[in-house]
């Protein structure tokens, strides 16, 4: 039996009441751990107690994750280094279950997908033989164009599922997991969706849909997995242990002897690694890509800054039909300033960080909060240059410049502040905006998207850097709406010729790949090896006892990078260290190194 709330996440032993019968894993239940009583699972049979008297359970919480999935748990605590309950909790019911309803009839599934995909099967002849690849391989990547919806993709899944079996589909988010289920349940398929559908999903015969958790969700009989949109960081569990739930249920298909389709518009190296590639049509999915302006930053004028003369044109001709989106992964007004004078960097004069504007006059130190006249410290001049401005700046800067309002856009904007707005500027958050809008509001807004600073995800220190910038390219293409739409995609640069603005430009993403997966295996980096990050003030002593193969790599900030040949090499060594120490973070397979 695991504790929710154990030391260390370890199991005890508990006597089971007669009342009870013989729970199977999975059960949740109450247990007396010291003097509380708090919730658990029941893992398996236990010992004797070794002659000491064992404490009865104290009470039934209901229905909890099925013995496939629990076994599942174990193996994902031991590939991410963390704690089995963080696993638990995501398979569980988020209320009380006690019963189940009755299973879909078997069947539904496959004829009412094939009703639905006949007309789109007809129109798409060269669809059938593909899928019918994708699906024979047992583990296949589906390369599908930005725009190109997976409908059909997922519609000739679940087709060909057997009677009686259940499907598990994942989406990045909460709400285009729900998005999929009213479509499926449009079209007469019977489906599922996590987490308030727990209890219709494990009852079975239906189309579980499911965001990230939904990789342990309950699903049995489980016979095909399809994974939307499977290049998406929205997979990966940023609190520790972080967990990829593409990975996770790409090993729970193979344990279930179930399909596993992964359909992206830029398929990632791990992605493809020990997958069969499928892609689409070679003119649908270039037309899935909107076109590309790109604009060299190196021919432009410096003064004209990230707002050049194309994006005030673009700002000036758009319309609330057809809007100009402007993106910049940088928030507030200025990350850098300094002195136009003597050139000095601006920072607080208490801890040393750089100042920023503040939304009133003035300068504001983002560290300890501190406040001072936009004066310069060094020389007493009072006009401050930005060397590297944000969205709220630059908001403000084309609203000047174009001579029209411009909506700022980012994660904390209410929800609604950009409808029907012509100019828009803010983060990645304002193309997650526009997709969840023209989702809801069952049409599409195509508009011109503009990417002002290309250079800044290009040249990041990250792992997935390239790969990541084609994403945000290929996310930008999805909302222009590809190339029938007549919209564009304008990207800012000083490197043209990256091989993520040629993909980009021909609609080829395999090119990204193809430059990635010889600097990875020179490099020696997933997949060709396997990597964790430790952080915390004992990160270096923690590591201290591993030995070759395994290497271990002081990085910036206290942080120790652990190196091995394989997963299973890396996965073994960390458990052998032990439990954490208070303070330490473990992230096996990094996003950022």
């Amino acid at each position: 039996m695991l504790p929710e709330r154990g030391p260390g996440g370890k199991a005890f032993d508990y006597a089971v009441p007669e009342s009870f019968g013989l729970p199977e894993p999975g059960r949740r239940v109450r247990v007396p751990l010291g003097r509380r009583s708090v919730g658990g699972w029941v893992l398996g049979p236990g010992g004797d107690g070794g002659g000491h008297r064992l404490r009865p359970l104290a009470g039934d919480r209901g229905l909890g994750p099925a013995p496939e999935v629990v076994a599942l748990t174990a193996w994902a605590a031991w590939r991410w280094a963390g704690r089995r309950e963080a696993f638990l909790v995501a398979a569980s019911p988020p209320r009380l279950v006690r019963s189940l309803p009755e299973p879909a009839r078997a069947g539904d599934i496959p004829r009412a997908a094939a009703r639905a995909a006949g007309p789109i099967v007809a129109g798409r002849p060269e669809l059938g033989p593909r899928l019918a690849e994708a699906l024979r391989s047992r583990a296949a990547v589906a390369r599908v164009g930005p725009a190109s919806p997976a409908w059909p993709w997922l519609l000739g899944a679940l087709a060909s599922l057997a009677p009686g079996r259940s499907a598990l589909v994942l989406v990045p988010s909460l709400a285009g997991a729900a998005r999929v289920h009213r479509t499926l349940v449009a079209a007469g398929i019977p489906a599922a969706h996590l987490p308030d559908g727990w209890a219709a999903a494990a009852a079975g015969g239906r189309v579980v849909v499911g965001s990230r958790a939904g990789a342990l969700g309950p699903c049995p009989d489980l016979g095909l997995v399809v994974v939307l949109d499977a290049h998406d960081e929205g997979f990966v569990e940023t609190r520790a242990p972080t967990w990829d739930a593409v990975a996770l249920s790409r090993a729970r298909a193979a344990r279930a002897g179930a399909a596993w389709l992964a359909v992206s518009a830029c398929p990632t190296v791990e992605l493809l690694a020990g997958a069969t590639l499928v892609a689409e049509e070679r003119a649908r999915e270039r037309g899935g890509w909107a076109p590309l302006e790109v604009v060299d930053l190196r021919e432009v004028d410096p003064r004209q800054g990230l707002l050049t003369r194309r994006v005030v044109e673009l700002a000036r001709q758009a319309t609330s039909d057809r809007p100009l989106r402007c993106v910049l992964n940088r928030t507030g007004r200025a990350r850098v300033l300094c002195c136009a004078a003597c050139r000095e960097p601006v920072r607080c004069e208490a801890c040393g960080t750089p100042l920023e504007e503040d939304t009133c006059a003035g300068l504001r130190c983002p560290g300890c909060g501190a406040r001072r006249p936009g004066v310069c410290a060094a020389c007493g001049a009072t006009k401050l240059s930005r060397r590297r401005p944000g969205v709220a700046r630059l908001a403000e800067e084309l609203a000047t410049l174009a001579g029209r309002p411009v909506v700022e856009v980012t994660a904390s904007t209410p929800p609604g502040a950009e409808r029907n707005a012509a100019v828009v500027v803010g983060t990645e958050a304002v193309l997650h905006r526009a997709e969840a809008a023209d989702a809801e509001e069952g049409r599409r807004t195509p508009g011109d998207v503009a990417l002002l600073d290309l250079d800044t995800e290009l040249l990041g220190a990250r792992l997935r850097a390239a790969e990541e910038a084609l994403a945000l390219v290929a996310r930008a293409a999805r909302v222009a709406g590809g190339r029938e739409r007549g919209c564009r995609v304008l990207v800012q640069t000083s490197l043209p010729g990256h091989e993520v603005v040629r993909a980009a430009q021909r609609g080829e993403p395999g090119l990204v790949t193809a430059s990635e997966e010889p600097r990875r295996s020179l490099l020696r980096l997933p997949p060709h090896s396997a990597l964790a990050s430790v952080t915390g003030p004992l990160a270096a002593a923690w590591t201290v006892p591993l030995q070759p193969p395994i290497e271990v790599v002081p990085a910036a900030g206290g942080r120790m990078l652990v190196r091995a040949p394989d997963v299973e090499t890396l996965c073994n060594a960390l458990e052998g260290l032990g439990q954490l120490p208070v303070g330490v973070r473990v992230e096996v397979d990094p996003r950022r190194i």
